[in-house]
């Protein structure tokens, strides 16, 4: 192992186990006493001696970033005071003002933040500000995010803010001022459905690229794409290298077009990673020395650990690291195998094709463990996607800095070459479109099967590594095997009844399967991803690509904002839906029309078979306006479920006035549990076994305490989505 790498990774496990424990006065002075022979056995014996090395200035390192940097920070935590501060980088606006990367100053000590701030125009890096704020930890509870990131504090103003502007000379914030322009001048130019994509490709923000477009790229398993890494920059010094045939030039072009466009990008993990990389790759002819990747790796660990040891903790670091590794472990080797005897003598594309899959592949096997625990969700068809979209990566990209430049000297020139640009990002996202519809595309880690198979796959893998077995079509048909078992089992729990409460924020999302029908109710919240995609990925997790009946209870945006994504990912036979609010309705009516869907506005009650047992649907019981919507009762031979939507506590007893409703298993509470709602006269007639509270982040207060006594009082169990996340109910 390179002597880098191998220092690297030392140094690397000790800044962790200090940071895992709150940085030991204790653990310092060990590695104090272990740093003078760490020293003298690099001499004599350099595999030892690095590693102790590594592992005493590791901790010294770690330690006194703790007590320098951090430790600042967080004693300002839990104070309300006068803080003045520099925007670090542009601001985003939130739903009350804006929030703002930057240095404030506080009682002399300057401190990396997040500034939320009263305040609706947008603030540029380098405009100071002086506000009266309530200081919080940047982490709170157990997530590394912001830590991971530098930012080791939270501001949050309270009133308006006092403003200086920055001077634009200011030459600290170039790069971010040019990826502004960039994507200013990528909007304007790049039509519409393409332009998010083209921005996220070229500077790495992501904030433009659609909610649907997001999804089918993460299905697909090819959303590392717009991660600023290794592949832009191999595209970007590979257009260098074309220009300049000689050496000495591509480096001095190279090396400094790499630093800029990790500056420009804002020198994420990853990016960081693929410049440090890069760089040594280009001054490795110059030094006259052979480009040595584990030891360009060990470069960029040590320079990202040094500069911030928490960013160990970053999933984007772990998943940049992880792929590179596996490439350059596996790879070669793949390819070899898949290439048979035959390799060296295959077509041009075939080669290309072999040594894409390849290449996908050996990255994949480092960091499914990390999509695992990260994501919970593994692409099966991300080897195809890769296969089919990466050359056109190749085309966008250049074709995307040049229609940003051109766009800048010659607006009519980069309307032209935006418009060019466009297609092969509109290819990428059609791949992406209809691999995403194939059934069982990502499969779900969040059940026993699904890590069952995946440590089969690791299994099986080892021993074929370890016997160098020659032959890979056995092991492969066991890894297929054992996926379909896994896949069958999966589907085969949601034979029965089960209801999936979906974690969408602030909002309701719920899915009920019983003997191979499949319905949906509501699908709407605040969740960063839509609702509509959380349920088309839940759906397509167990192989449904089409739902027989999707329910909307009323039409408020938190029950209703994810029905478009979802009809556009999923095939709706049915669409049900109060028949009141008719000027509400008339959008998803149109839906309906344009999807081929049959459209069902209830006015009565309404039996429909469904699985083992029926669903009974009840009209609006008051007039047009407020909460007033549908409710249904399933009931199946295993368990019943009443679902309420926002019904308030008249409504609901007036729903219990005008029809029968029996005591049920399960209750979904009303309007997220609010105090007007899941009133004591409707758990007492229905005394259920569970409350299921859909429930996310609001400013509504809900679930009220008042709500929660009242059901605990009853003797129902509660479940939340905001404490637990998605929840699965099964049939008994």
């Amino acid at each position: 192992m390179r002597v880098l790498l191998r220092f690297t990774l030392a140094f690397g496990l000790a800044s962790a186990g200090m940071l895992a424990g709150s940085f030991s006065s204790a653990a310092a002075a060990v590695a104090c006493i272990l740093l003078i022979p760490g020293i003298l056995l690099c001499v004599k014996k350099p595999e030892i001696g690095t590693i102790l090395l590594g592992l005493s200035l590791g901790t010294l390192w770690t330690w006194g970033f703790g007590m320098l940097v951090m430790g600042p920070a967080e004693s300002l935590a839990g104070q309300t005071v006068t803080v003045s501060g520099t925007a670090t980088d542009y601001s985003e606006p939130t739903t009350y003002g804006i929030c703002v990367p930057a240095r404030i100053e506080v009682d002399g000590k300057t401190v990396r933040a997040l500034v939320w701030l009263y305040f609706e125009e947008e603030l540029e890096p380098g405009d100071q500000f002086t506000v009266t704020a309530e200081l919080r930890s940047a982490d709170e509870g157990n997530s590394f995010y912001n830590r991971s990131d530098g930012v080791f504090l939270r501001a949050y103003g309270k009133g308006t803010p006092e403003i200086i502007k920055a001077l634009q000379t200011d030459i600290r914030y170039a790069p971010h001022r040019i990826a502004r322009r960039m994507e200013q001048t990528l909007k304007r130019c790049v039509p519409e459905d393409a332009a998010g994509f083209a921005v996220a490709l070229t500077t790495g923000n992501r904030a433009g690229i659609r909610t649907g477009q997001r999804d089918l790229l993460k299905i697909t398993g090819i959303y590392h794409m717009l991660a600023i890494s290794g592949l832009h920059l191999s595209i970007l010094t590979g257009f260098v290298s074309k220009l300049f045939r000689r050496k000495k030039t591509n480096a001095a072009v190279g090396i400094p077009l790499c630093v800029l466009y990790a500056l420009i990008t804002g020198g994420s993990v990853s990016v960081v990673r693929a410049a440090v990389m890069q760089t040594l790759v280009l001054m490795a002819p110059l030094c006259r020395r052979e480009a040595d990747l584990p030891t360009s790796l060990g470069a960029a660990g040590l320079l990202l650990t040094v500069q911030n040891p928490w960013c160990l903790f970053s999933a984007a670091l772990q998943l940049s690291f992880a792929s590179v590794a596996g490439i350059y472990l596996f790879a070669d080797k793949l390819s070899r195998l898949f290439s048979g005897s035959g390799e060296g003598k295959q077509p041009g594309i075939l080669r290309a094709a072999i040594a894409a899959i390849a290449t996908t592949l050996a990255a994949s096997a480092l960091t499914v463990p990390l999509m695992m625990a990260y994501f919970g969700r593994i692409s099966l068809i991300a080897p195809v996607t890769n296969l089919l979209t990466v050359f056109a990566v190749g085309l966008c990209l250049p074709g995307c800095l040049f229609t940003a430049l051109a766009g800048l000297l010659f607006p009519a020139a980069g309307q032209l070459l935006g418009w060019l640009t466009a297609w092969p990002i509109r290819y990428i996202l059609g791949v992406a479109g209809i691999l995403s519809r194939v059934p069982f595309a990502a499969i779900s880690t969040g059940t026993g099967y699904g890590v069952c198979w995946v440590v089969f796959l690791y299994l099986i893998l080892v021993l074929l590594y370890r016997t160098r077995y020659a032959r890979p079509v056995a092991p492969v048909c066991c890894i297929l095997l054992g996926l379909i078992a896994c896949l069958f089992f999966s589907v085969s729990e949601y034979n029965g009844f089960s209801m999936t409460v979906l974690d969408v924020g602030q909002g309701q999302c719920l899915i009920l399967s019983s003997r191979g029908q499949t319905m949906v109710v509501d699908c709407g919240g605040s969740v960063g991803e839509a609702a509509g995609d959380l349920a088309a990925d839940r759906l397509s997790e167990i192989g449904e690509d089409r739902i027989d009946a999707l329910i909307l209870t009323h039409f408020d945006s938190d029950h209703v904002s994810g029905v478009e994504e979802l009809m556009s990912r999923i095939r709706v036979d049915k669409l049900i839906i109060p028949d009141t609010d008719h000027q509400r309705a008339e959008p998803f009516e149109r839906l309906a029309r344009e999807g081929s869907c049959e459209e069902i506005m209830v006015d009565g009650k309404t039996t429909m078979n469904f699985g083992d047992g029926r669903i009974v649907l009840f009209p609006p019981v008051t007039a047009e306006g407020g909460n007033s919507g549908l409710s249904l009762l399933s009931e199946s031979e295993s368990r019943s479920v009443l679902i309420t939507g926002d019904m308030d506590s008249k409504q609901e007893a007036a729903l219990l006035h005008q029809f029968e409703i029996p005591p049920v298993d399960v209750l979904v509470a009303g309007h997220h549990g609010a105090e007007t709602s899941t009133s004591e006269l409707l758990l007492k007639r229905t005394a259920p076994k569970i409350v299921v509270i859909s429930v996310g982040r609001n400013r509504y207060g809900h679930p009220a305490e008042e709500t929660i006594t009242r059901i605990r009082d009853a003797g129902a169990v509660i479940y939340r989505t905001d404490l637990y996340g998605t929840i699965v109910l099964k049939g008994a």
